[in-house]
């Protein structure tokens, strides 16, 4: 019951994320750097889509444990919301 309700939640979470990520590129870019901005930002979680899992099983299949490929990609997350939070520092600074 707990795991459902943690799967319940993480839905939550994920959908109500997606409106504000896709609206970031036209708060700091205009006109065609906003159209470039969002396919590069497509075409990299493409790749993450494509590199990512094959990445947990490679570790997964090393380490012999399914403990390190969640790490990476947990530590992958965690590298990418960091990066979000300080953009609007960065671009504020420039």
């Amino acid at each position: 019951l707990a795991l459902v309700v943690l799967l319940c939640v993480l839905a939550i979470g994920y959908c109500s994320s997606l409106s504000p990520f896709w609206a970031m590129p036209g708060e700091f870019l205009s006109g065609f750097s906003a159209a470039s901005g969002i396919a590069f930002i497509n075409s990299v979680g493409n790749l993450g889509g494509f590199f990512g899992p094959s990445m947990v099983g490679f570790i997964t299949q090393k380490t012999g444990t399914l403990y390190g490929g969640l790490a990476f990609a947990g530590v992958s997350m965690l590298v990418g919301a960091t990066l979000v939070v300080l953009l609007p520092k960065m671009s504020a600074a420039r």
